[in-house]
């Protein structure tokens, strides 16, 4: 039977028990959390990036402390801050769904915030930064939004774009890593934005599509005594040279709600996979925009963790709630195979909620923890046995 080895890595746990949580967590605004012990010293593993050459695993984290890149050694088992306050203030409190690869080797990354507009208006918007690994040098390329900051990228390699959106002001735009002049954008969501290889944005258009089989009567009684909305977003793909492509095609609702996007891969094979916020994954042909089903991989749901092995195996981890599993599935059968809890017999743990996922090129998958409320989140090794 298969299954997966599993180690937790942290870089301190500062436990907090209940009643602490439950006292703070509805009164204490941003600079309360940021200036309170054992508070402060939390955090999660909101990103991750193995890099091919150096061998790393990049961690983009959630830190009150703004300490939020960091270097883990996979052969050493060890964590390195990557300095990133050098180039950050006191509101780059968190990496959210924001590392790519560029195909220089550079890691293009964007910080996140945990304030709201109204606290801080004079915080002045997510960075788009690059990093050398090789150098360990960062560039700060820009603020795409002042004032809003970035909670997912998308790049475009082909055309040096970068595409994300934002929170807490929900702006939406791409921008030019050449010129460092940002545009603005309609329809990016979803929890980490994916380009194909070719450079197109996939997404959810505000276009909606109704499910085949329904009526108008049968719309207005789902609405009515379901509380079902009968139609999806349709799916899009997006470049600047031939603008929106909207395609009658949408993800396919699961327990009679339509999810986000979670993440998404290109696989090389024609198809974009998909997974999903209710723990499903999908497949788009990319020409034709035609979206198929394929399996309810993460029973927790919230597919986050979505990466290719050197097996060619698509490795997935997903769920909430302490319901969290590794699984992989195999594109030439079509099946999925479960690898088991996310959970350390060593340290009686397990991972509440999946963030992120990287797969190294000895087929070691890690998995970023988030939103844990009495610990700081931890780094899960999971080694597969097939």
């Amino acid at each position: 039977m298969a299954s997966c080895k599993v180690t937790a890595y942290d870089m301190g746990v500062d436990r907090v028990p209940l009643g602490m949580v439950q006292a703070v967590h509805k009164v204490w605004k941003f600079d309360d959390w940021q200036s309170h012990e054992p508070f402060k010293n939390w955090i999660s593993f909101t990103s991750l990036l193995f890099h091919p050459e150096v061998k790393l695993i990049y961690c983009g984290l959630t830190s009150w402390k703004g300490d939020v890149f960091y270097a883990f050694d996979p052969k050493t088992k060890e964590f390195r801050s990557l300095e990133f306050p050098k180039i950050g203030d006191r509101f780059d409190v968190k990496i959210h769904r924001s590392l790519e690869l560029d195909d220089d080797g550079k890691i293009v990354g964007a910080t996140a915030g945990l304030h709201s507009f109204a606290e801080h208006p004079e915080a002045p918007g997510g960075k788009i930064f690059t990093f050398d690994p090789v150098k360990e040098e960062y560039e700060v390329l820009g603020i795409p939004s002042p004032g809003d900051y970035i909670q997912s990228v998308a790049l475009d390699r082909k055309r040096k774009i970068i595409y994300g959106n934002g929170h807490p002001l929900g702006t939406q735009w791409g921008f030019h890593m050449k010129t460092r002049e940002s545009f603005p954008m309609k329809w990016i969501s979803g929890h980490k934005l994916r380009c194909d290889d070719e450079g197109c944005l996939w997404g959810q258009s505000n276009q909606m599509m109704r499910w085949p089989g329904i009526n108008e009567e049968a719309e207005r009684i789902a609405a009515a005594v379901f509380n079902i909305q009968t139609s999806s977003p349709k799916l899009y793909k997006y470049t600047p040279d031939q603008g929106y492509q909207v395609f009658d095609s949408y993800l396919y609702p699961v327990g009679g709600r339509t999810p986000a996007f979670a993440n998404m891969r290109d696989g090389g094979d024609g198809y974009m996979y998909v997974g999903a916020s209710n723990g499903a994954l999908y497949r788009i042909e990319k020409q034709t925009g035609t979206c198929e089903f394929l399996a309810l991989a993460s029973p927790g749901g919230r597919l986050e963790g979505v990466d290719f092995g050197p097996d060619g195996l698509l490795y997935l981890a997903g769920g909430s709630m302490y319901c969290t599993r590794v699984s992989v599935y195999d594109r030439e059968t079509g099946k999925v195979t479960d690898l088991g809890p996310i959970y350390d017999p060593k340290r009686d743990e397990t991972c509440i909620i999946v963030h992120a996922l990287a797969v190294t090129d000895e087929g070691i998958v890690y998995v970023g923890e988030t939103d844990n409320c009495e610990r700081s989140g931890f780094l899960w090794e999971c080694v597969p046995e097939f």
